[in-house]
């Protein structure tokens, strides 16, 4: 596996290892937030039920954006994209700490989300660009692998300062990683065009009509990408139902700590690294169908054995088959994803996919918490696990390689006529 990493980094241009340090940077900030968000509004006084309707309300602002990200990305270039969005994350890394109650850190959260709407599908179009396919989901792993830094680092850094410095101190040194990688981004940027690496294109509003025709028509028409909307969408749902409640669960009902809550989510970032480009190669030899039923399996044992107990041990052994199913999840559907889009569509096709979803599961974060409120704050997790195991047989039945051909042979049809 150390050959494999070595051989796969040697494809690595020097543009795309600083563009991965700046990666690291932003979401060694992003993770130092998102494990404490939930805990940070909890200490300005929001209820379970009021931290759900939070992460529902974030949730509004980046639906359309992140259709738009995707069509930004491909008409403007990618590293100016990401430059645009982490100016906007910044407004909002630097806004979070100094928020007076749970409602206005909502202007933070939008912010993020929206920037997050530009880079994430922006993030990993660039790399489809700078790979080959045969290679292309050991890339995604191997990507996977080192942003590992970020999961182990993160967490535990942010539970850490939040103990010692309090969350306002923690958010400001989060927010300082994110002035870095913004200054790095920001740069690239200019160096781009500059140097004629990236074209300076313009916002051709026939054109995004034009891409978006084409991109529907082949989501609706019953093929594999309609398939992915389905399996993709049950499982975010599932996920948002529960994700933020995690920390709340350990907290107050496992009487954890900040520092251990953080040391889990650590635990989950070691076990991602350790396997991502495992994960990657499963993809690539055995098909994506391997690493989609297998991750999502693993997360739904995982999140019955969440409740389990307190007991650290258990809940270590919980996180570590988080990040397992973390790895063998996210480079395969990336490499799905990045062989059925049309290649002038991958933007968009992240980005359509991400608003889909968002639509899909704007309800969950408020569903959960009236789960939570209302019946038992067992029922959130139970009902992710249970639509996980539904996903199982969809995903099996429509992923299969000749499903992958011929939606291939769409893309290069839709391609032949764009061009």
């Amino acid at each position: 596996m150390k050959l494999l990493n070595r051989s796969v980094l040697r494809t690595l241009s020097p543009t795309l290892a600083l563009f991965m340090f700046a990666m690291i940077l932003a979401n060694i900030a992003s993770r130092m937030e998102s494990p404490m968000l939930s805990l940070y509004l909890r200490n300005l006084g929001a209820s379970v039920e009021q931290v759900g309707l939070f992460f529902t309300i974030g949730m509004f602002a980046p639906l359309l954006l992140q259709v738009f990200g995707g069509w930004i990305s491909d008409s403007l270039g990618y590293l100016r994209t990401i430059a645009i969005g982490s100016l906007i994350g910044l407004i909002g890394s630097l806004w979070l700490p100094f928020v007076p109650s749970w409602e206005w850190a909502l202007v933070a959260i939008i912010a993020a989300a929206i920037s997050g709407a530009l880079i994430s599908p922006t993030f990993r179009a660039f790399i489809a660009e700078h790979t080959s396919e045969n290679n292309r989901g050991k890339v995604y792993g191997l990507f996977d692998s080192v942003f590992g830094i970020v999961n182990i680092l993160g967490p535990f850094l942010g539970g850490f300062l939040a103990d010692r410095l309090g969350f306002r101190g923690m958010l400001l040194v989060a927010a300082g990683f994110y002035v870095v990688a913004t200054i790095i981004r920001m740069s690239m940027s200019r160096r781009a065009r500059a140097a004629a690496q990236e074209a300076s294109g313009r916002l051709n509003f026939g054109q995004l009509k034009a891409n978006l025709v084409q991109m529907i028509s082949l989501a609706t028409a019953g093929t594999l990408m309609t398939w992915i909307l389905v399996f993709d969408g049950l499982q975010d749902f599932s996920f948002r139902l529960s994700d933020q409640f995690y920390p709340i669960y350990l907290k107050d009902l496992y009487g954890y700590t900040t520092t251990r809550v953080g040391s889990l989510y650590t635990i989950m970032g070691i076990a991602a690294a350790v396997f991502n480009t495992a994960g990657g190669w499963i993809s690539d030899r055995y098909g994506e169908r391997w690493g989609l039923v297998g991750g999502l399996g693993i997360f739904a044992v995982a999140t019955v054995l969440f409740l389990g107990g307190p007991a650290f041990p258990l809940q270590a052994l919980v996180w570590g088959m988080f990040g397992l199913g973390q790895a063998l999840y996210a480079p395969a559907f990336n490499a799905l994803i990045s062989k059925v889009a049309p290649r002038h569509l991958r933007g968009l096709a992240f980005g359509l996919l991400s608003t889909t979803l968002g639509l899909f599961s704007l309800p969950a974060p408020y569903l959960g918490g009236l789960m939570w409120e209302n019946w038992s704050p067992y029922w959130p997790f139970l009902i992710n696990a249970v639509m996980l195991v539904i996903t199982l047989p969809i995903i099996w039945i429509t992923v299969r390689p000749q499903y992958i051909q011929q939606e291939q042979s769409r893309a290069a049809a839709l391609l032949k006529e764009h061009a």
